[in-house]
């Protein structure tokens, strides 16, 4: 389990690193793990504040934190990939050790293959959402 301070007194926080990618994205928000239409495996995983739905049918504008790049998604389908604790108590209960080793080979078993290729992993993408990258933006330019 890994815990993050991510806001205090209901203020989004970030904490500054010299890598982009050490930086923790700031605010209450969940994973969602997207599927699309042309694909029966995930093709990329989303970070949505708390306030945000993503859900099948939408197109979406999202962002990378890392590359800055822009993509437009038409989502089919969508599934929650957190397990969230707000106020120091969980937001919904924990599985099991057994459930959390079956969970988590499924997870596996269901990815494209070449993001699990043991000599050559393809990179699986995630995306921020334009209104989480905005955000996290604004609190990096205020340093």
């Amino acid at each position: 389990m890994v815990y993050k301070l991510v806001e205090l007194n209901k203020e989004p926080k970030i904490k500054f690193s010299e890598e982009i990618a050490k930086i923790p994205v700031p605010g209450k928000k969940n994973i969602y793990r997207v599927y699309t239409e042309s694909h029966d495996y995930p093709v990329l995983d989303v970070l949505a504040l708390a306030d945000e739905k993503i859900e099948a049918g939408q197109t979406i504008k999202l962002r990378s934190f890392l590359t800055n790049e822009k993509v437009l998604v038409k989502i089919h389908k969508t599934e929650s990939v957190l397990n969230l604790i707000w106020d120091g108590k969980p937001t919904q209960k924990f599985p099991s050790i057994s459930e959390s080793r079956t969970y988590s080979e499924k997870q596996v078993e269901g990815f494209n293959k070449s993001v699990m290729d043991p000599q050559k992993p393809t990179k699986y993408p995630v995306y921020l959402t334009e209104k989480l990258f905005d955000l996290t933006s604004c609190l990096i330019d205020k340093f």
